[in-house]
C-alpha cells in the first residue's frame, strides 16, 4: 500500500448508471483496509468476473511497471 501522506477530501461519484461499485480505503487505525462493494443490474458472478479481469490487467501492469 502506497503512503498518500496527509492527503483528504471529499470525492463525489454518480454512480447512478454504475451495475456494481467497490470502494477500497484504509482503516481508521491504518492496519489493512476496509472493502465496500455492491452490484445492481448485474450478478454477483457477473460482478466477480469483472474483477478478476481487473486483477489481471493490474497484475501485468504492476510486472510490466516493476
Amino acid at each position: 500500500m502506497s503512503d498518500r501522506g496527509d492527503a483528504s477530501g471529499m470525492v463525489f461519484v454518480d454512480g447512478r448508471e454504475a451495475l456494481a461499485a467497490v470502494i477500497v480505503r484504509p482503516k481508521e487505525n491504518g492496519d489493512g483496509v476496509v472493502i465496500e462493494a455492491n452490484a445492481q443490474g448485474i450478478s454477483k458472478a457477473e460482478a466477480a468476473e469483472v474483477l478478476r479481469y481487473v486483477a489481471a490487467k493490474w497484475e501485468k501492469d504492476a510486472m510490466r511497471d516493476g
